[in-house]
């Protein structure tokens, strides 16, 4: 059975949860706060996902500045919760948004589900997670609580 390991970072967003979910929901608005360049292609004609719908996601890895992930909608429970699951070559990856109401405001939590690589990537896994990933996603949520015009805490 294959080894994963999960990563996770949250923010606090300065909007109701309808607003925030709305915006994390439009994937074609990931750009707007990816901490690196990303894009998406082949969305639905009306724009608007459903479970079931696929995209094309193309975004930064070290040395291709254009990795291509499949991507489906798994789950999507509206104001609070969207699963998007992506495939490429190396494995099948799982991000889950989750909004939740928290005081005048929303929180984000995002978890990113990865394969666990083998030998001497999967043992220094958890140090990547912390060192890079981690950041990564961290910085994101930032950015997307910026662009939401809030300022960005835990």
């Amino acid at each position: 059975m294959e080894q994963r390991v999960t990563a996770r970072a949250v923010v606090y967003v300065d909007r109701p949860p309808e607003q925030v979910f709305a915006y994390v929901a439009d994937v074609s608005r990931h750009a707007q706060w990816s901490p690196k360049p990303f894009r998406v292609g082949d969305l639905p004609p009306t724009g608007e996902l459903v479970v079931g719908s696929t995209f094309t996601s193309y975004g930064h890895l070290p040395g291709r500045s254009e990795h291509r992930n499949e991507v489906r909608v798994l789950e999507l429970e509206p104001s609070e919760r969207l699963v998007l699951e992506s495939v490429d070559a190396s494995g099948t990856y799982r991000s889950t948004f989750v909004v939740a109401p928290r005081g005048g405001g929303s929180t984000v939590l995002r978890e990113l589900d990865l394969p666990r690589p083998d030998g001497v990537l999967g043992v220094t896994m958890p140090l990547f997670i912390r060192s890079v990933l981690g950041r990564d996603m961290s910085r994101g949520l930032r950015n997307l609580s910026t662009q939401l015009g809030s300022r960005p805490r835990e």
